[in-house]
C-alpha cells in the first residue's frame, strides 16, 4: 500500500513536469510587428553630441582669486557688459589704497592754494624783501661814497649782503619750482600706478560678453579661484546648433551641407531634422574624432522674459530641445529614393528576420544596404507587404507560435 502511494505521487509529478514542458515548448510569444514597405533608405554616419547655443561663452578670471560676489543666477537674461561676477583680491585692494592715498597726498600738495604751496610762497616773499632791502642799502652807501660820506668798507660790506641775499632768493625760487616739479612727476607716476591698478580692479569684474541667458554658474561666493576656473557660462538661446563627434575613421564620408537626423534624449520616437554646416579641421586627440557643428531645420524661437532672451526653440511636433540635451546624430552619407525598407529593430544579430505567418515565424536571412537609426534596406530576402516581428526577435526561433500586435 505504501509503495502504491509513491509510485502514485512520482506519477503526478511526472506528468505537471511534463505538462509545463509542452507549455513552454508550445506557448505564444506576443510580438510587436511592422511591414516591409517601399521607400527611401539612406546610409548614415553616427554620431554622438550636445544641444548647444550657436553663440556661447565660458568665462574664467582674469587672475587668480576669491568670488567676492554674484550678481546673477541660472536663468537670468543678461545682456552685454552686464556685470556677471566680482572677484575679490586683498593684495591689489590694499596696493590700490596706497596709491589713491599718495595721489591724494600729492594732490593737496599741489593745489594751487594748498598750505605746501602757501609755505613756500611765504619764505621767497620773506627772501625777495630782504634781498630788496639790501639791496636798496647797497645803492644808497654807493651814492654816499661818491660823496665820501661813507667808507668803501662800508660799501663793500653792502653789495655783498645784498648779492648773497638775491643769490639765496634765486636758489629758493629753483629749488621750489624743482620741489613742485618733482611732486607733479611723483604725482604722475603715483597716478599711472593707480591706473593700472584700476585695470586690474576691473579684470575681477567679470562681465557678460554678449547679449544671452546664464546658463551655469559654477561657484559659490568665498570660494577661491584659479586661472583655469570656469565662473560663469553664458548662451544665447535664440540660436541653438548640435555638436557632434564624428569618429575618424568615418569623417572622410561626412560634408557641408549634409543632411542630418537626429534622435534627442526624450524624443526617441521623432528623428529631427538638420543639416551640418561646419566640420572643424582639427582633430579631438582624446576622442579620435572631429567635432562637426550642425544647424536644426524649421526651428522657430518662442521669446519670454523681460528682455525676449529666455525662450524656447520649438521644431515640428512640439520637440523642444534644451541647451545641453544628448543628441545621436545619422549623418546622411548616402540616399536610396526607392527601396524596400524594414525596421532596424526588425534585424537579429545574424542578419536575419522573422516574417510572420499567421501564428508562427519563419526565420529569413536578409542581404542588407543602407541603414540608419530606424530602417534598413533589404536588398533580397523580403517581400513589399511581409509582416515581420520588431520586438522579443532575441528570444524566437523558426517555427517559433507568436501573438502578432499592430
Amino acid at each position: 500500500m505504501k509503495r502504491a502511494l509513491v509510485y502514485g505521487a512520482l506519477l503526478i509529478i511526472l506528468a505537471a513536469g511534463t505538462g509545463a514542458l509542452l507549455f513552454n515548448l508550445f506557448k505564444a510569444t506576443r510580438v510587436d510587428v511592422a511591414r516591409v514597405t517601399r521607400g527611401p533608405a539612406v546610409a548614415t554616419v553616427y554620431a554622438t553630441g550636445f544641444v548647444e547655443a550657436k553663440e556661447r561663452r565660458s568665462l574664467k578670471p582674469s587672475r587668480a582669486g576669491i568670488v567676492d560676489r554674484i550678481l546673477v543666477s541660472e536663468g537670468s537674461e543678461v545682456k552685454a557688459g552686464s556685470l556677471l561676477v566680482v572677484m575679490r583680491d586683498s593684495a591689489l585692494q590694499a596696493r590700490q589704497q596706497a596709491a589713491q592715498a599718495q595721489v591724494q597726498a600729492l594732490r593737496e600738495k599741489l593745489a594751487p592754494d594748498s598750505s605746501y604751496r602757501k609755505s613756500w610762497e611765504a619764505r621767497i616773499a620773506e627772501l625777495s624783501r630782504t634781498a630788496q632791502q639790501a639791496r636798496e642799502r647797497a645803492e644808497r652807501l654807493k651814492k654816499q661814497l661818491g660823496a665820501g660820506g661813507v667808507s668803501r668798507d662800508d660799501f663793500d660790506e653792502a653789495e655783498a649782503r645784498a648779492v648773497a641775499a638775491e643769490e639765496r632768493l634765486v636758489t629758493m625760487r629753483r629749488d621750489a619750482e624743482q620741489t613742485l616739479s618733482d611732486l607733479a612727476s611723483s604725482l604722475s607716476v603715483a597716478q599711472a600706478d593707480l591706473d593700472v591698478v584700476a585695470a586690474q580692479e576691473r579684470d575681477n569684474r567679470v562681465l557678460s560678453p554678449i547679449d544671452g541667458v546664464v546658463l551655469a554658474v559654477h561657484v559659490e561666493e568665498g570660494e577661491f579661484a584659479g586661472l583655469d576656473r570656469e565662473l560663469v557660462k553664458v548662451g544665447d538661446l535664440r540660436q541653438l546648433i548640435i555638436e557632434g563627434e564624428v569618429n575618424e575613421d568615418d569623417i572622410s564620408g561626412v560634408r557641408v551641407g549634409a543632411e542630418v537626423l537626429t534622435r534627442l534624449a526624450g524624443y526617441d520616437e521623432t528623428l529631427v531634422k538638420g543639416r551640418v554646416y561646419e566640420i572643424l579641421p582639427d582633430a579631438l586627440r582624446a576622442t579620435k574624432s572631429y567635432l562637426v557643428r550642425c544647424s536644426f531645420v524649421d526651428a522657430e524661437f518662442v521669446p519670454a522674459g523681460e528682455l525676449k532672451l529666455a525662450g524656447r526653440t520649438r521644431i515640428h511636433d512640439d520637440i523642444e530641445p534644451f541647451s545641453g540635451m544628448t543628441a545621436e546624430l545619422g549623418i546622411v552619407t548616402r540616399r536610396v529614393e526607392s527601396t524596400l525598407v524594414v525596421p532596424r529593430t526588425a534585424l537579429t544579430v545574424n542578419g536575419s528576420v522573422f516574417v510572420v505567418d499567421g501564428a508562427t515565424v519563419r526565420e529569413v536571412k536578409v542581404t542588407t544596404g543602407v541603414q540608419n537609426f530606424n530602417v534598413v534596406e533589404a536588398k533580397s530576402g523580403l517581400n513589399e507587404g511581409d509582416v515581420v516581428a520588431v520586438s522579443e526577435v532575441a528570444n524566437l526561433k523558426d517555427g517559433a507560435r507568436v501573438i502578432p500586435r499592430q
